[in-house]
């Protein structure tokens, strides 16, 4: 756990699709807290808003969320169009 606290620079993807428990929001929760709190860059990745995260790990944890830069991308899936241009 400490290792993903102290790292420079930590990617988590897919955030709130792993199977809801005690464990994964109290990991979560030490994480994002450590990491918001040192100002340590944290790049996300979900296709849940926050209301919905927020819902699955908790609204401490969407809450922190918060403070994040938010991306977001058309809700479609663009690995499902068939003509994009092949490069």
């Amino acid at each position: 756990m400490e290792k993903y606290c102290e790292v420079p620079v930590l990617f988590i993807d897919d955030l709130g699709t792993e199977k809801d428990s005690d464990r994964v929001r109290q990991q979560y929760g030490k994480i994002i807290d450590e990491r918001v709190g040192n100002e340590l860059p944290t790049v996300y990745t979900s296709n849940l808003d926050l209301d919905h995260i927020g819902k699955t790990l908790g609204d401490r944890i969407a809450s922190r969320l918060q403070v994040s830069y938010q991306i977001k991308f058309p809700d479609r899936d663009l690995r499902k169009i068939t003509d994009l241009p092949l490069h």
